[in-house]
């Protein structure tokens, strides 16, 4: 019974959510006697033209970000055919599997009226087809 309560315990813990509170007090006696306040701050003119770093990122962020459009896409299609040996026999076809990795990225800088598009597309392909090449014997990859 004292391992189920504490993984019943242990479960209980790890599953639950925060949970907040406010507590109010309602009597509050006031302390009688005198107060009196003592201004210790030394004053001082502080200049409004002060160079904020992050200010700054931010606004070239924001630059880069307006300037700037970026596309990047990448796919892989592939294909298989797979025939069993009584269908070759009497119909004909040869096992085969293909596939094709594209990617694709695509930049455009703007500034004012000038403009750069920068373009870059790669594809890659791959077939195997079984085939018996003529004069030879057995199955080969090609």
């Amino acid at each position: 019974m004292n391992k189920c309560t504490t993984l019943l315990l242990t479960t209980a813990i790890l599953l639950a959510r925060p949970a907040a509170a406010q507590i109010s007090i309602d009597r509050v006696e006031p302390q009688s006697g005198e107060v009196s306040f003592a201004d210790s701050i030394r004053r001082q003119q502080v200049e409004r033209d002060a160079f904020s770093l992050a200010k700054y990122r931010a606004e070239r962020a924001a630059i880069r970000k307006e300037r700037n459009y970026l596309e990047i896409s990448a796919s892989v299609q592939g294909t298989l055919t797979s025939f069993n040996d009584p269908w070759i026999e009497v119909s004909g076809g040869d096992n085969s599997i293909a596939a094709i990795g594209t990617f694709f990225l695509d930049h455009i800088f703007t500034k004012d009226k000038f403009s750069i598009e920068t373009k870059a597309s790669a594809k890659f392909g791959y077939n195997r087809i079984k085939a018996v090449p003529e004069g030879e014997e057995g199955e080969v990859g090609i």
